[in-house]
């Protein structure tokens, strides 16, 4: 099963580490594409439960899909597709409820994917239809947008996008081409092409992840039921391709996470309902796959994300409407990376589609 994309990304489901409330939670964001609005859950690290922040759903934009969270946690921004805009929030500090601040800052034709630096100083938009890039500078002070010299054209159906921990180099995954497209990213947010791109990925490429010491980049084929895995040029950021790259996934993958040690990767297998697991190795960024997977989980699953303690692994499901909780093995002091069902399964109002997570 192929998934279509306006169905992969009408959805966004994040989940951020906060220093909201009590420091053994964390908050989530949901974005709700047929109610035009966002829903904010708070998460309990030990029973992993979710239960709904009061005031939540907050209107966005029509179709909001992709969200971000700053890495201070005080703001929030969301992509409205069929506006064509992005919704800014405060965040609250005592309950994690939103607030909007007007007016909506405009971007490229469908906004479809959107990453922000380590930083926080930039914000990247992918835009669709528009086939191009937006960058903004964000205003530390009050979370305001301002474009850069943007948007920056790309070749037609820009759908994902990831930067390096330094922020000096964007990943951009072109479907059409079954590529990834390579920028340098100036002091000023400004991007040139980096010789050399494309680069080669796969038919049906669709999400792209950089490894958390920026070595390595990981994007899932979906088409071909591959990812593929590319090496870093830390100086010029060309991408060459590894060793034994790519390889076999479940059937249909469209996400994938690495944890925050980037010793483990998960990707979400759409058509075979499950997750597959893999060990990377640190030297040749590698993967291995765990013996113990795939692991199953709900119907059509189109998300997997972990969390930034490494600890848990969400795995979201489009059909079933299902967040599963997984957690990983730990021997010891050792992660062995296999998951274990939690047992938990939260219910979305919702299909899901499109996850990210802030540190």
């Amino acid at each position: 099963m192929m998934l279509d994309k306006s169905n992969r990304l009408a959805l966004t489901w994040l989940l951020l580490l906060g220093s909201i409330g009590c420091t053994s939670t964390h908050t989530a964001y949901l974005t709700l594409p047929t109610l035009n609005g966002i829903s904010a859950y708070r998460i309990d690290n030990n029973s992993v439960r979710l239960t709904l922040i009061v005031g939540s759903p907050y209107a966005t934009g029509n179709s909001p899909g992709p969200v971000v969270v700053d890495p201070s946690n005080r703001f929030v921004w969301v992509a409205n597709r069929t506006d064509d805009t992005i919704s800014l929030f405060k965040i609250d500090s005592v309950n994690g409820g939103l607030s909007e601040v007007l007016p909506r800052t405009t971007t490229g034709y469908a906004p479809l994917a959107m990453v922000i630096n380590s930083s926080g100083s930039f914000l990247f938009v992918a835009n669709e239809l528009s086939s191009s890039i937006s960058v903004y500078s964000i205003n530390s002070s009050n979370g305001a947008l301002l474009a850069v010299s943007s948007p920056f054209p790309t070749p037609p159906n820009p759908v994902a996008l990831a930067v390096t921990p330094s922020g000096n180099f964007l990943y951009v995954v072109n479907s059409n081409l079954g590529s990834v497209l390579a920028y340098s990213v100036s002091a000023s947010g400004t991007l040139q092409t980096i010789a050399g791109s494309p680069f080669f990925s796969g038919n049906g490429a669709a999400a792209v992840a950089v490894d958390p010491k920026g070595h390595f980049v990981y994007v899932v084929n979906t088409t071909d039921s591959t990812v593929s895995i590319f090496a870093i040029n830390s100086a010029t950021g060309a991408l060459s391709t590894v060793v034994g790259s790519p390889f076999a996934t479940g059937t249909a993958p469209v996400s994938l996470a690495l944890t925050p040690s980037g010793q483990f990767l998960y990707v979400a297998n759409a058509s075979s309902n499950n997750i597959s697991g893999y060990t990377i190795d640190p030297t040749t960024g590698f993967a291995t796959a765990i013996t113990e997977g795939p692991f199953s989980v709900g119907t059509a699953p189109t998300l997997v994300v972990s969390d930034p303690d490494g600890v848990y692994i969400y795995a979201l499901s489009q059909t079933s409407k299902t967040i599963t909780v997984f957690t990983l093995t730990t021997t010891g002091q050792e992660v062995q990376g296999d998951l274990t069902n939690t047992g938990y399964s939260a219910a979305t109002s919702e299909p899901v589609a499109a996850m990210s997570i802030s540190q």
